[in-house]
């Protein structure tokens, strides 16, 4: 039985949106250049850039709002997606 929270073949709804919004499109390598990476160390990196994207473009009254959204993010499901997309850059040498 599939998870019914599940959202366009994201874990949720919040996963699918914070992909779309900012990471979509995203080649990996432009945030770490031609160093290799796992998808828990890009998890990770994506999980900081959203929070600082968050902290830096909302008042104080909005930050609690999409901190608590962005504690429902699969991160690391957007980074193996994003792994996925861009293959030849994130294979190890």
């Amino acid at each position: 039985m599939s998870n019914p929270n599940e959202y366009n073949g994201w874990q949720n709804f919040a996963t699918w949106k914070v992909h779309l919004e900012l990471f979509d499109g995203m080649d990996p390598n432009d945030l770490f250049g031609d160093e290799y990476i796992g998808a828990g160390d890009l998890s990770d990196c994506l999980r900081s850039y959203a929070q600082d994207y968050v902290d830096e473009n909302s008042g104080w009254f909005v930050q609690g709002w999409a901190r608590a959204f962005l504690s429902e993010v699969n991160f690391y499901q957007i980074a193996k997606h994003m792994m996925e997309a861009y293959p030849q850059e994130n294979e190890a040498a």
